[in-house]
């Protein structure tokens, strides 16, 4: 083998080595957009599913309270009022809680599981769409966060209300 067949042969298994490394990391980058994809379709939803019960068994917790208390003021009974009034306080804070820490749980599960996407993301354009589905996975957190916090003082509210006669 001549010296110009030996470093064209050199040549080419370089090129055909970056073309299958090339190939190979759009395969793998194609792959992490599925996965990325799949979070986001199952994290989505997740989380306008605990919005929605957390906020429902609060608004629940909410309504049952403040009936009582209505009657109670009704009745002229200000220590049962008083006590109804507490005991809504700490039940409904408490699934207040359990929810928003719930949601902060699933929420840091799926952002170390994006971060790990994005972190074996070959290509910018791959970080950049990974980033993105992250990105709504967060906005869907926040938005379960903030109707769990809606629910928890819109319920505040209307046990106030009953409290004060109205």
């Amino acid at each position: 083998m001549s010296n110009i067949q030996s470093k064209l042969l050199v040549a080419l298994t370089v090129v055909t080595a970056c073309f299958a490394w090339t190939t190979q990391a759009a395969a793998q980058d194609s792959n992490l957009i599925r996965r990325g994809i799949s979070y986001t379709q199952t994290g989505g939803p997740l989380f306008e599913a605990l919005g929605n019960n957390y906020a429902a068994a609060i608004q629940g917790i909410g309504s049952s309270y403040a009936d009582q208390v209505r009657v109670a003021y009704g009745n002229g009974n200000q220590a049962t009022v008083d006590a109804l009034v507490g005991e809504f306080q700490i039940n409904a804070a408490a699934m207040t809680r359990q929810g928003l820490l719930e949601g902060m749980d699933n929420i840091s599960e799926m952002t170390d599981k994006m971060d790990a996407l994005i972190a074996a993301a070959s290509s910018e354009d791959t970080v950049v769409q990974l980033t993105l589905y992250r990105g709504i996975l967060i906005s869907a957190h926040d938005n379960a966060r903030l109707q769990i916090r809606a629910a928890f003082n819109a319920a505040r509210n209307s046990v106030a209300n009953a409290a004060n006669g109205n």
